[in-house]
């Protein structure tokens, strides 16, 4: 039944329901939320539980109850619904309205499918580009997010780079515990070690790209709300284990365990996200265990340089345990000794573009072209094309059973052509126009393949 444009329910334990709609056909997650109504403060503020159904495909239906000792008779409260598919994370549905009272005989005729006990919305899978945006778990099976890597730079550094939309990092840190043994008169006699903490601190970022220049909000990734110039950062902790060699225990108590994000630049600002006496979150450790922080950070485009607002930022993940009762070894500080990698996340609104405008991405992971006939069968012909280049050279024109096609190892990788740009005010993207050698090489390979 529904009561002044809210759903009235008499049970306690009311079972929602979310329709999923995939365009890709994938499997979602549906998360739910429910929170005490803006409108009857006196009852509460804020959320007041949470949950999800997994394992949902598009055009079904997701649904979860709420367990007992949740809701109250009387309350008013509100809920929505969200999908998450391979990572990428859905709008919330518009909240909807509910109230929790007892309906009498007179009203018990007049409840709806909807009504009966029973909440419906419509939850929308991501359309948006396909960021294959890692998990946790994901993070910590991806043997290369735990490992020392070398960089260009002939150091080595931990984190990894799935693809250009991702970056992820993983390592355990350890902080001893030291106790003073000190004489009547005060002397230190001994310094004792009593035990340590070990906590796996896991970093990871997220970039994105915005919408088509045609669309109302180009600037805004639809399936997160965020701006194509944001950058979601986002640091966790978890696998904490005391070990206690006697007399470890207090210091275990009072051992605090602080997260954040420094900018290495000015490129780049923080636009939410925990802060304490910097960009920052402090708790006790033993709090820690499966938490996370997470921080937005933007890149503006007055701080971009040229026509295409390009940027580069420096993000650096601050790690700090402190021990209040260990007066000679009170911390430690892990930014560095952690051994994580700095990435640089760089940023442009390229005017050239129109599928996508403006985003962000890592550029020290190597782009990879797919050509999968198994799911496209457009494409079937090109891949066929492909790995006959690759693996049956002899098949393909030029005839020289001894070339070598770039993509594929030992070959080198892939280059693109670019064009200069002609001084032309309103010629656009220079490989778009029907000049030069990228136009040339079209034509020509359109022509053999036909």
């Amino acid at each position: 039944m529904r009561k002044d444009d809210r759903t009235v329910t008499s049970t306690t334990t009311p079972h929602f329901m979310a329709k999923v709609s995939d365009p890709l056909r994938r499997r979602s997650t549906v998360e739910f939320q429910v929170e005490h109504d803006p409108k009857a403060p006196a009852q509460g503020k804020g959320l007041i539980w949470s949950g999800t159904a997994a394992n949902v495909s598009s055009g079904t239906v997701g649904t979860l109850q709420v367990p007992e000792g949740k809701l109250a008779e009387g309350w008013k409260v509100r809920w929505r619904a969200r999908a998450v598919s391979e990572g990428a994370t859905g709008a919330w549905s518009e909240w909807q309205g509910m109230s929790v009272q007892k309906i009498n005989s007179g009203q018990e005729s007049e409840r709806t499918e909807q009504s009966q006990h029973t909440a419906t919305a419509e939850a929308a899978a991501p359309r948006t580009f396909p960021y294959k945006h890692v998990s946790w778990e994901t993070c910590w099976t991806t043997k290369e997010s735990g490992e020392w890597t070398p960089r260009g730079d002939g150091s080595k550094s931990i984190g990894y780079a799935s693809n250009s939309f991702n970056w992820c990092a993983w390592r355990y840190i350890r902080l001893n515990y030291y106790d003073n043994i000190r004489d009547r008169r005060g002397k230190l006699i001994e310094v004792k070690y009593v035990g340590n903490v070990l906590v796996r601190i896991t970093a990871r970022t997220y970039t994105y790209a915005g919408n088509s220049s045609k669309n109302r909000n180009p600037e805004i990734d639809v399936a997160s709300g965020l701006n194509s110039r944001d950058i979601r950062f986002t640091i966790h902790a978890d696998e904490i284990k005391f070990t206690n060699l006697g007399g470890g225990g207090p210091f275990y108590e009072t051992t605090k365990l602080r997260v954040g994000v420094t900018l290495g630049n000015n490129k780049c600002e923080v636009k939410s996200g925990p802060r304490d006496d910097s960009f920052s979150k402090e708790d006790l450790v033993k709090n820690w265990e499966d938490k996370e922080a997470e921080w937005i950070i933007h890149s503006p485009k007055d701080k971009g340089e040229g026509e295409d607002r390009k940027s580069a930022c420096l993000l650096v993940p601050t790690i700090y345990m402190t021990s209040p009762l260990s007066n000679e070894d009170p911390g430690e500080d892990f930014t560095s000794s952690i051994g994580f990698q700095w990435p640089i996340v760089r940023c442009d609104t390229a005017i050239a573009l129109s599928t996508y405008t403006g985003g962000c991405i890592f550029p020290d992971t190597t782009p990879m072209l797919a050509y999968d006939a198994t799911k496209k069968v457009k494409s079937a012909s090109v891949a066929k094309h492909v790995w006959d280049a690759y693996y049956n050279v002899q098949w393909t024109a030029p005839i020289d059973p001894g070339k070598k096609v770039p993509g594929r190892h030992p070959n080198g990788k892939l280059h693109r052509l670019l064009e200069d740009k002609p001084n032309i005010p309103w010629a656009g993207d220079p490989d778009e126009m029907p000049w030069g050698q990228v136009q040339k090489n079209r034509d020509h390979s359109t022509a053999t393949c036909r």
